[in-house]
């Protein structure tokens, strides 16, 4: 079978590694797959590459490009693809407007994270669906958070979990609380408000008067970088408190923690929540997104209110009185390995495909209700 996915860029970013992941799962069972990236490549081109899969960059201007949309037509004409495979809503107007333009016999799109109908680049999503065959969604809040936006698209879509290749976090897996008395809590993520690490950093000052042992790495860069290392060096943290910047080799960090939080106000399903997992690490999460859809609280770990410093307190200090976090972490580490491995999700994309192969001609249907109208 011959893929296209299409995708604005291959920056580092959680679309972008499940779309690069995903290539490479499908080449390895004998597909086709092409990458093509609209606006630019990025730092995962080079993974792509070096695992065999063409990338091709169209690098279009800021606005609408219709020289951007021919460029993409012309191409998916000479690969002549079965399947174009559109990674968010900017990818999905191009890409699915070439692939009907070219004939492609099925378009699916994945939504990664929630569409906003309020957002200005989603604001016309919906309206590419006449082009459509399946809106695919990371998860069943991100399907119930755009059918309460858009009443219309009720019972459209599906849900395909993300993935992560697990035996990348397994050949060296983390040992939780193998440091005791000692214990080393991490994040990681943009520095960003909504990944709330101010929350985070609050609530670790008032566990550190209670567990003087107790250490936090931030993982991540972003515009809130200053205003955290205030906040850190206003606190009297400096010493246990480390912000550590982006890094690109996320397994030689995670296996060096013991528990794993994600403090955030808003999340879709974050690919950093699954390689945790995968490293066989315990997790601390707010209850966002769709992270309770994957991630048992009892056996796993445990879980809070977004917002709540007082809670978020009280998890990590649960966290660290349980006298059982590596049999947590091996909880975590094989229900990674069962239903959240890139083989998995890549064996269910292919099932959707040749599901839709069948009958090449039934496409979701087109809404007319405008954004505007459901506000």
């Amino acid at each position: 079978m011959r893929i296209a996915h299409i995708i604005d860029s291959l920056a580092i970013g959680g679309a972008e590694r499940v779309a690069v992941e995903l290539a490479k799962a499908q080449r390895q069972v004998g597909h086709v797959p092409v990458i093509y990236t609209i606006s630019g490549e990025g730092a995962l081109t080079a993974d792509a590459l070096n695992a065999g899969i063409i990338v091709q960059s169209f690098a279009k201007p800021r606005g609408v490009s219709l020289r951007t949309l021919a460029a993409i037509t012309m191409a998916l004409g000479r690969i002549r693809p079965d399947v174009v495979h559109t990674h968010n809503s900017s990818a999905h107007y191009y890409g699915s407007t070439a692939g009907f333009l070219s004939h492609v016999p099925v378009v699916v799109n994945t939504l990664h994270s929630p569409v906003s109908s309020r957002n200005r680049i989603e604001r016309h999503f919906q309206h590419f669906l006449r082009f459509t065959n399946e809106v695919v969604f990371v998860s069943r809040h991100a399907q119930k958070t755009i059918q309460d936006y858009w009443p219309g698209m009720k019972g459209i879509g599906r849900v395909i979990h993300n993935g992560v290749t697990v035996t990348n976090f397994q050949t060296s897996p983390a040992r939780p609380g193998s440091r005791r008395p000692n214990v080393l809590f991490g994040a990681v993520g943009r520095l960003v408000a909504v990944k709330a690490h101010s929350f985070l950093i609050e609530a670790f000052a008032r566990l550190r008067l209670k567990v003087s042992g107790a250490e936090l790495w931030i993982v991540g860069d972003g515009p809130l970088m200053n205003d955290l290392a205030k906040q850190i060096e206003g606190l009297g943290l400096n010493g246990c408190v480390h912000l550590l910047g982006a890094r690109k080799h996320i397994a030689a960090i995670l296996n060096q923690l013991d528990i794993f939080v994600i403090p955030s106000v808003s999340e879709g399903l974050p690919i950093v929540l699954l390689e945790a997992m995968a490293t066989g690490l315990p997790i601390i999460s707010t209850r966002v997104g769709g992270i309770e859809e994957v991630m048992p609280g009892e056996s796993v770990g445990w879980f809070c209110e977004p917002r709540n410093i007082s809670a978020l307190e009280a998890a990590m200090l649960a966290a660290v009185n349980c006298e059982d976090l590596m049999g947590r972490g091996a909880a975590a580490a094989e229900l990674a390995r069962s239903e959240l491995d890139t083989s998995v999700m890549a064996k269910r994309y292919e099932d959707l495909y040749f599901s839709l192969l069948k009958h090449p001609h039934v496409r979701v249907r087109h809404i007319l209700q405008r954004a505007s109208d459901v506000h």
